[in-house]
């Protein structure tokens, strides 16, 4: 049964969250509104509230509900590729349209793996990740308050131990993460290049990262290498692309897997002579810029100016090496 055989009205489309119906309705139809309802609800018999939708708005992202039919109430529990997801439909960004995206990235995550997920949400990328990889850490990152209280709700209604949610800006969270991701997924596809400079500073020694691009529908892999070429600032593959949906008559959104690797770097060759050095004391010492990190400075302040950032007795996530301070007393480093 389809949509359009009960109602004699063109619309095709409509997401179904949990016990909730979102669908567009063109104003030259809204006089035939709640019969489109009404037809949803005898297609999908759990529906109990049809709203139409308004275009996405705002820093968050979320979208103005009309109530058409049913009992009110906008936040609801779905499931998806075996979780739980609790959300409020109207107060945080959730596409179900993404689903299949979803898994096809959390298929791809291997053990013991550190995956960063800035632009959160409720949680639908990361928690999935942690369910299928129980090894996996897993970090979320999302601004929007509500959104991260049932992120964090989600983490719980799942029995999830290896996943974090953090309320915060993606861009200015990156300093805390520095060096520590082996995957980045960032599914914002509205001007995502131009957070791609922020989030390289958490990108690790080899790293897989997860761009979503608005590009032209003729020469999609064109335009997303370029794209990503202004605005990562290091060498890059891209290793695999995939067509999410058509956005508009000659732009579509595609996903690009792009692959970064220390070893791409022309200071890499120095940055392991470093540490050979460091090791042995045999030969000069290489000619490379850095730093010394001791637990009283915020890292952020050392990372902008170095090549090498070198902890002395102390570890701590994004480090490049850490020596005793007998040794770096030998090596004259301090």
């Amino acid at each position: 049964m389809k949509l359009r055989d009960l109602t004699n009205v063109p619309i095709t489309s409509f997401d179904i969250i949990g016990d909730i119906a979102i669908v567009w309705v063109p104003d030259q139809y809204m006089d035939k509104a709640k019969d489109i309802a009404q037809a949803i609800t005898k297609i999908h018999k759990r529906v109990r509230a049809v709203y139409r939708k308004n275009p996405v708005e705002g820093t968050y992202r979320t979208r103005k509900l009309e109530l058409i039919y049913g009992t009110p109430g906008t936040e609801t529990i779905t499931k998806e590729n075996g979780i739980l997801l609790k959300l409020d439909v109207e107060k945080v960004f959730y596409s179900p349209r993404m689903s299949t995206d979803r898994l096809n990235i959390a298929k791809k995550i291997k053990p013991f793996e550190h995956v960063l997920v800035p632009f959160a949400g409720v949680g639908p990328y990361a928690l999935l990740i942690a369910k299928m990889e129980p090894t996996a850490k897993v970090v979320g990152i999302e601004l929007n308050p509500v959104a991260v209280s049932y992120f964090k709700e989600n983490i719980k209604l799942n029995k999830l131990s290896n996943v974090t949610a953090i309320e915060g800006d993606a861009s200015k969270e990156m300093k805390n993460w520095r060096r520590w991701a082996d995957r980045i997924i960032m599914p914002i596809p509205m001007y995502a290049e131009h957070f791609l400079k922020d989030i390289r500073e958490a990108v690790g020694k080899k790293c897989y990262i997860y761009v979503y691009l608005f590009v032209d529908s003729k020469n999609p892999l064109e335009e997303g290498k370029k794209k990503i070429e202004q605005s990562l600032g290091m060498k890059f593959l891209i290793t695999d692309y995939r067509k999410l949906r058509s956005y508009s008559k000659d732009i579509d959104e595609y996903v690009f897997e792009v692959f970064t690797s220390e070893d791409f770097s022309p200071k890499e060759p120095l940055r392991k002579a470093f540490i050979e050095w460091l090791k042995t004391g045999k030969g000069e010492k290489p000619n490379i810029e850095y730093k010394i990190w001791t637990p009283d400075q915020d890292l952020w302040d050392l990372k902008r100016t170095s090549d090498f950032v070198l902890g002395i007795d102390h570890y701590k996530e994004g480090l490049d090496y850490v020596i005793s301070k007998e040794l770096a007393k030998k090596r004259g480093i301090i």
